[in-house]
């Protein structure tokens, strides 16, 4: 028994000895790591300063006094860097670099705030990273940092309107000791490819979990429907809108100065977390997380499209229109609802038309504003005919035909009021049957894109002048071929390119324009061979 207990008593020894050794490989291995960096992205000064303003932070015990406060001030600091231009590889560098000047530092807290950085970091590679960083400390971070990562996901619920163009998800959470409860509440935007509009966190001041009747109650607020869903629907439903948020951007109605949208991008981070968190809960049940397959342009192939509005010409509403718009409105109606919106084109409603009329028809639509009369017939038929085709009850239909009545008459105004923008002046004048043809109506705007570049693409010191008229497309020919130093007695021939470029004739011009275009050639080449040909 003697050698025996000598013998346990040798290899604890060996062991303590080893697992002491380890810790002081790692701890020279990351003094080394520090000691030889060269900063990724944030000169050493910088990422010092930022990882100072960090533990200030997280020092303010008014701020940060559990787990989710942790998790909360890691997202919103990223996020804010995103805000302020850093985005994918920069956001990660700057967030390493941080990391590294927070390992450093050595100071007390910089484990806790290591921990939280590995649990809420932007992405896989900072959290890994300040999870290495931790571990190799060698210290033990604040009480609060065991609850990290710990979150709980509790009951999720969605709420839609009867249109299904509003759509909250709201998902419950708690730590293992049973605090801090809070929610996650995300505003999907359907008619922005399904993308997160708008965020918030909320504590929870009830003991017990939300139950049906407080979100029956909201639900009643919001006007919509309501539905448990369980975690893997959830979390595909969060994951697959913060990824349609980063790859599409806010929707361009969202107000990007308002607090809402600067709260949204702060708890972006934290969002994703808690999707994965939500997945995690999923997968340990046995369950798949439950993510949208595929995009509505996907689902919307050429062949498909055509196929849909042939069906639309050929029903009771397609025949009776007449006129210029109903020959390409339709087709445009499609593609702008699957391509720029992410929207089902078979799934209207009143807030879709809304959209279409103020914030999209006006600047995406090759439409002068002569013909603003034209559409509204067209754009009614479309919207009473696929409300039919969805199958939409009846007092559906007429909610959504009433509220569309109102908005076309707002549409000649707002259609007037698009024509003077640059961008849109350069296709006023053309005649309807180059309107309504999408190859001719595209090739005029390319040769007058050649003709007179868009307002983006001119010199800085060009100014306005309107290129629809001739005085303005002489100021803007002018001011570019003297930037190029091109001498007076030449310009006479640029200018006379420019006009036939504009006017389309005579059309071998256009045609050689366009061949040159198409060869990959720039337009000062393009100009510069016509003009030489004259």
């Amino acid at each position: 028994m003697g050698s025996k207990g000598k013998d346990r008593k040798k290899k604890s020894t060996q062991s303590a000895r080893q697992a002491a050794q380890r810790r002081a490989v790692q701890q020279r291995t990351a003094e080394r790591r520090v000691r030889d960096l060269r900063s990724r992205l944030l000169p050493a000064g910088d990422a010092s300063a930022a990882a100072g303003r960090v533990m200030d932070a997280f020092a303010d015990r008014d701020r940060v006094s559990c787990a989710y406060d942790a998790e909360a001030i890691v997202s919103s600091m990223a996020s804010r860097m995103a805000q302020a231009g850093f985005a994918g590889d920069r956001l990660r560098d700057a967030c390493l670099d941080i990391c590294d000047a927070l390992a450093a530092s050595g100071a007390p807290l910089a484990v806790g705030i290591l921990r939280a950085f590995a649990v809420a970091g932007p992405d896989s590679a900072v959290r890994d990273h300040a999870r290495t960083l931790a571990d190799a400390a060698g210290r033990t971070g604040p009480a609060w940092a065991a609850e990290l990562g710990q979150a709980i996901p509790g009951k999720c619920w969605v709420t839609t309107d009867p249109f299904r163009e509003s759509a909250v998800l709201l998902c419950e959470f708690s730590y293992p000791a049973r605090g801090n409860r809070h929610a996650v509440i995300a505003r999907i935007d359907p008619l922005w490819h399904d993308a997160v509009s708008s965020l918030a966190a909320p504590f929870l001041e009830e003991a017990g979990s939300l139950n049906a009747g407080s979100a029956m109650g909201l639900a009643r607020r919001l006007g919509a429907d309501l539905r448990e869903v369980p975690p893997a629907e959830a979390a595909g439903l969060l994951r697959a809108g913060l990824d349609a948020l980063a790859q599409h951007g806010p929707a361009p109605w969202a107000e990007r100065d308002s607090e809402d949208y600067r709260t949204t991008l702060g708890l972006a981070v934290l969002a994703d977390q808690r999707a994965r968190e939500l997945a995690a809960a999923a997968e340990g049940a046995g369950q798949a997380t439950q993510a949208p397959s595929g995009t509505t342009a996907g689902r919307w192939p050429p062949g498909e499209r055509e196929r849909l509005v042939a069906e639309f010409y050929r029903s009771p509403e397609g025949r009776a229109l007449t006129g210029v718009v109903a020959r390409f409105l339709p087709r445009d109606l499609v593609a702008f609802c699957a391509d720029y919106l992410g929207r089902d084109p078979l799934r209207p409603g009143p807030l879709l038309f809304r959209r279409l009329l103020r914030d999209v028809l006006p600047m995406r639509l090759v439409l002068p504003a002569r013909l603003a009369g034209d559409a509204a017939p067209v754009i009614r038929a479309w919207a009473a005919w696929t409300a039919g085709r969805a199958s939409l009850p009846r007092r559906l239909r007429r909610r959504l035909l009433s509220e569309l009545d109102g908005e076309l008459r707002e549409f000649p105004a707002l259609l007037a009021a698009a024509s003077r923008k640059p961008h849109n002046r350069y296709f006023q004048d053309l005649p309807d049957d180059v309107i309504s043809d999408d190859t001719r109506c595209q090739q005029a705007l390319q040769r007058r894109h050649l003709a007179v570049p868009l307002h983006h693409d001119r010199a800085e010191d060009t100014g306005t002048p309107d290129a629809a008229e001739p005085p303005g497309r002489a100021t803007i020919t002018g001011l570019w071929l003297a930037g190029r130093g091109i001498p007076r007695d030449e310009q006479a021939s640029y200018q006379a390119v420019v006009e036939e470029l504009w006017a389309g004739e005579p059309p071998q011009v256009t045609g050689q324009a366009l061949r040159m275009a198409a060869d990959g050639m720039s337009r000062d080449a393009i100009l510069d061979k016509l003009a030489q040909d004259r």
